[in-house]
């Protein structure tokens, strides 16, 4: 057997006692840099917290809903109250001022969507008893440079041709300002409605409408009876719509028809068609009865109604048929040239059956090949007559922006080339409707 010889470590009673461990102790110097490190480590956070919450700091402010001509009375049914981040230097009005701008004068034309400031109105008429205004197109190479706001002028009317106009007559000088009516066929009236038919009209549509001059009064109205797209483009509930505009303004109410315009987040106003096919071509339909009618007693707004695919009876659909400009939108075909001809073809039977219209049309052109704008303008002259062609880039972020994309700002969405070709395309739809307002008071034989 092993024996194992146990050792007794108990210490001797007269050794001290060892002490426990501890744990870590620094140095006075070490614990004075740990505070430190500290105090900046909390100066930092609390830095960052400040930042980012005066980047987060919104304000109430006021926010027109309606397009506000120079002149006009400002209500309260014209401002909305929305939180906005601006820098303090930026002039608003927050809803405890609101006295500032009810009731007072617009001293500009002041576009839907814009903040309220005080500069922009007056507390008395912008035009005095026994004066008014009118308004006068003269090309910027008559204007005087030393001209300014408030000073007097002479007007001098010449006959037309006589001032050296090259344009046939075209471009008159000292031209009024257009009116928005014309007469028609069997003495009806033909509104300021640009129609807007073909491939990608919704898109178009749009991008027309946003391209627009300021200095008119614009509405968007979705009369596609194939169903619409904007309500869900826009992120808009789905009533109202067209469908409800046209059972509620039987009796002509234009205030009834206000309460239907939404407003879009860029501020374009619209008129959404419902989404399904049935409902649409109904409410469409019913438009010929009494919001066609409606609008064409009135010279303001300016129209532009999607109506999707016409063919092959544009003379059918009650916007078409009324509009001043009609706006047939064609995408090339990009499969091959032979592809693209055929197209083509079908196109100039297309805008056959718009030969029979009061308006005027206008072709925009969807894709740079394989035939640019003045090869399809010439081929058109060829075959059904003399039609402006104007060239539309495909450009998919643009689309994607209309198509309820977010991310890109107003500033961006301006330089992209879809909305810099539809400046171009509304400046021609604009000269259209000059040339159609401004000229014999009868129908078009």
């Amino acid at each position: 057997m092993a024996v194992i010889d146990r050792v007794d470590r108990t210490e001797p009673s007269g050794s001290p006692a060892r002490s426990e461990p501890r744990g870590f102790r620094p140095t006075s110097r070490r614990r004075a840099r740990i505070a430190l490190g500290a105090a900046m480590a909390a100066v930092a956070i609390g830095g960052n917290v400040a930042v980012y919450s005066s980047l987060q700091t919104t304000t109430e402010a006021l926010q027109l809903v309606r397009n506000v001509r120079a002149g006009d009375v400002i209500t309260s049914g014209d401002l909305r109250v929305v939180e906005v981040d601006v820098d303090p230097s930026v002039p608003i009005v927050t809803p405890e001022q609101i006295g500032l701008v009810v009731n007072q004068y617009a001293r500009v034309h002041i576009t839907s969507g814009s903040l309220v400031a005080p500069q922009l109105v007056q507390p008395t008429p912008l035009v005095s008893a026994g004066a008014s205004v009118v308004a006068l197109e003269i090309r910027a190479t008559r204007v005087p440079s030393e001209l300014r706001e408030r000073s007097r002028v002479m007007i001098v009317v010449v006959p037309n041709g006589s001032d050296g106009d090259r344009g046939g007559g075209r471009r008159r000088a000292g031209r009024r300002a257009r009116p928005r009516h014309r007469p028609g066929a069997g003495g009806r009236w033909l509104m300021a409605i640009v129609a807007v038919a073909g491939d990608a009209c919704t898109t178009t549509s749009v991008a027309l409408a946003s391209a627009w001059s300021a200095a008119d009064e614009t509405l968007l109205i979705e009369a596609d009876p194939g169903g619409g797209d904007v309500a869900a483009w826009f992120d808009m509930p789905e009533s109202p719509s067209l469908s409800t505009l046209v059972t509620r303004v039987l009796d002509g109410s234009w205030a009834e028809f206000e309460r239907h315009v939404r407003l879009a987040p860029s501020g374009l106003r619209v008129i959404p068609a419902p989404a399904g096919r049935g409902e649409a071509t109904q409410a469409v339909g019913q438009a010929a009865r009494s919001l066609v009618p409606m609008l064409s007693d009135r010279r303001s707004p300016v129209v532009f109604a999607d109506t999707g695919r016409t063919a092959p009876a544009p003379a059918a659909h009650p916007f078409v048929a009324s509009a001043a400009v009609t706006v047939v939108v064609h995408r090339q075909a990009v499969q091959s040239a032979r592809a693209a001809a055929v197209r083509l073809q079908r196109l100039a039977d297309q805008l056959d059956a718009f030969a029979t219209l009061p308006g005027s049309v206008v072709v925009a052109l969807v894709g740079v090949s394989p035939f640019d704008p003045g090869e399809v303008e010439s081929f058109l002259a060829q075959s059904v007559g003399a039609h402006p062609v104007v060239g539309l880039p495909v450009d998919e972020l643009a689309a994607a922006v209309f198509g309820g994309r977010t991310g890109v700002s107003s500033r961006r969405l301006a330089r992209l080339p879809l909305l810099r070709a539809a400046r171009d395309l509304a400046t021609v739809v604009d000269q259209q409707l000059a040339s159609t307002f401004v000229g014999s008071g009868s129908a078009p034989s």
